[in-house]
């Protein structure tokens, strides 16, 4: 009885945003099919978690590849092929995202670690890397994870 007057009321602001959301995927022939199916599975779990207001999706191996655009409308996230498949430089997404004035509020970036890493970035990077590899200081925090 004492608690009749109590209502629930639901949360009417729009929930937070992350704003623009660069990924990155390592398509080199060094990674498995099975590790690429996994990091692609999960871009709809990332844009729920991040809730970005645009998530750009670069695939990179000595180059990018291909850039595909989502928004929040677009989940769930199916992806049926990944291009590349050769060398590793994942320089190139920062230098693909300089040359088109592309300007993300972060940069996720998925890989072996076997590439070459820029020395210095200029928007917030994660590394979620699958070795004992490190990004230098200056380009970003690594995640070690054990699988993709």
């Amino acid at each position: 009885r004492r608690y009749r007057r109590v209502a629930y009321l639901p949360e009417t602001s729009p929930l937070p945003s992350a704003g623009e959301l660069v990924v990155g995927i390592d398509t080199s022939g060094s990674l498995s099919e099975k590790d690429l199916g996994i990091v692609l599975g999960r871009l709809s779990e990332l844009a729920l978690q991040f809730r970005p207001t645009l998530l750009r999706v670069l695939y990179c191996d000595s180059e990018v590849r291909r850039e595909d655009v989502f928004t929040m409308d677009d989940l769930p996230i199916v992806q049926a092929s990944v291009p590349g498949r050769g060398g590793t430089d994942m320089r190139k997404i920062f230098e693909y995202m300089e040359r088109r004035g592309i300007e993300p509020d972060a940069v996720v970036i998925f890989t072996d670690g076997e590439t070459a890493f820029p020395e210095k970035t200029e928007v917030p990077t994660i590394w979620m890397i699958s070795s004992d590899r490190t990004a230098p200081a200056g380009a970003g925090e690594t995640v070690r994870i054990s699988r993709f």
